[in-house]
């Protein structure tokens, strides 16, 4: 399960984003165009991910999650250099060639490249540790933090060495077993009950009218981003829901969460122990679940 810091949901300037030019610009996607060929409910999730990511890098004013000028540095390896090639190279052919599936490939090694960077920090931190003693000159750690600070980068390579000797929990096992029982029990039922029948436009509507804003989870969508969708994205979320909501299934993707640590007041932070953690789930995901338990029967 991913790691994240406290910051995560510091990525966009959400206050300052014009929503009405948000949901224009995803009207003029015709998502429903996007997806018609597209057969697997899960590769539909991913496309409207990727889709409205994009638009919101486009629109949404803040950090640009897909930077490409990296300054070489100390952590910078010949992998690195490969990925961001591979990277420039889907862009070009995008660029050139501006197809669905030319878009999905520039996505993707993006990704890889992200991942690459990302694992070359943590290589070069672990390493830098282990050469470290009382007798290194403090100039020399402060110089190798900032070469490495990016966003939640540090965190996450610390959080790693702890993961290598801690075995965590995993606080999503609680909730997928609930989820998935409650879906399975109702869907599945042969009584001919309401509660077996798809869900309906008002559903949808109603449980994202009063979505909470919080945090995002691993795919940074914030609630702000799901309460701006024009009607056709509700629509297609509807229909995709009500495809796993037949099947009895509760999808892969959705399942994953951040998990966020919080220092507790007053203790030492360099001890696991002082430190709560919370669980940051997509919100696409929270949306189907809300979804289950508004139309749940009363016992």
């Amino acid at each position: 399960m991913p790691y994240a810091t406290n910051n995560i949901a510091r990525k966009f300037k959400l206050k300052k984003t014009d929503w009405k030019a948000f949901s224009t610009a995803l009207e003029n996607v015709h998502i429903e165009e996007q997806l018609k060929d597209v057969s697997s409910s899960e590769e539909k999730i991913k496309i409207i991910q990727i889709v409205l990511m994009d638009v919101v890098d486009k629109v949404v004013p803040g950090i640009n999650t897909h930077k490409l000028n990296h300054k070489i540095t100390k952590w910078w390896n010949e992998t690195c250099t490969k990925a961001k090639q591979d990277l420039k190279d889907a862009k070009s052919n995008y660029e050139r060639l501006p197809t669905f599936y030319g878009y999905v490939e520039y996505q993707r090694k993006a990704a890889e490249f992200k991942k690459t960077a990302i694992a070359a920090k943590q290589e070069n931190w672990i390493n830098f540790l282990n050469k470290l003693d009382f007798r290194g000159p403090a100039s020399r750690v402060c110089s190798t933090i900032k070469s490495l600070i990016s966003g939640s980068q540090i965190a996450e390579a610390a959080v790693s060495l702890l993961d290598s000797v801690i075995e965590v929990p995993d606080p999503l096992s609680d909730c997928e077993i609930e989820v998935k029982a409650k879906v399975k029990r109702f869907s599945k039922s042969q009584k001919p009950i309401a509660y077996n029948q798809p869900f309906l436009t008002q559903d949808i509507e109603k449980v994202i009218n009063h979505l909470t804003l919080t945090a995002p989870g691993e795919d940074i969508i914030f609630p702000q981003f799901v309460k701006a969708l024009p009607k056709d994205w509700v629509a297609a979320l509807l229909n995709i829901i009500n495809e796993f909501w037949n099947e009895g299934q509760f999808p892969k993707i959705w399942k994953d969460g951040v998990v966020v640590l919080i220092p507790k007041v007053g203790k030492d932070k360099s001890k696991l122990e002082n430190y709560r953690t919370i669980t940051l789930l997509p919100v696409l995901g929270n949306v189907y679940e809300l979804m289950v338990k508004q139309n749940e029967p009363s016992d």
